[in-house]
């Protein structure tokens, strides 16, 4: 494995790359790069094909990058390199969030007034959370636990229960 840095427009894309990329997702990528720098390598091989990072490539060039540190896997058959490609793809997509973890934290950062924050920013959806929340809280009143409490997102205005 070597790492070293590429231009971006030298790189090819993996011809059956199959991972859709929204403009949304390239949007957070785009805002982390910007507040916390370009953290995670690309990953091409020895043609300077990519194996994973495909949005990651183009956030930076929106960014208005010209380089990128890249990790150069060699000698992967063409079909180990499909392989890596769809593990890859695939193992991001198969993840989820331990809501009891997630929600606190999110609170955390939308109640703290002195800290820039919009939940938008890093990518999560409020219709799509405020739809975990009233999941977990019919399971909650089922169970009989504690009540949640109720903040406004910065973003929208709209009220969410945790």
């Amino acid at each position: 494995m070597i790492l070293i840095s590429k231009n971006l427009k030298s790189l090819k894309d993996f011809p059956t790359n199959s991972k859709i990329h929204t403009p949304k997702q390239i949007q957070v990528i785009k805002n982390s790069i910007r507040e916390y720098g370009f953290t995670q390598p690309l990953i091409i091989d020895e043609n300077d094909v990519i194996l994973a990072g495909h949005g990651r490539k183009i956030a930076l060039l929106e960014c208005g990058f010209e380089d990128a540190p890249c990790i150069v896997l060699e000698g992967l058959s063409e079909n180990d390199k499909k392989k890596y490609v769809m593990l890859d793809n695939q193992s991001n997509a198969m993840t989820g969030f331990d809501m009891n973890i997630l929600l606190p934290e999110l609170t955390t950062l939308v109640e703290d007034v002195n800290y820039d924050f919009e939940v938008c920013d890093i990518g999560f959806d409020i219709d799509i959370l405020d739809s975990k929340l009233s999941d977990d809280k019919k399971e909650n009143e089922d169970e009989g636990l504690q009540q949640r409490k109720t903040i406004e997102c910065p973003s929208c205005g709209r009220e969410i229960e945790l």
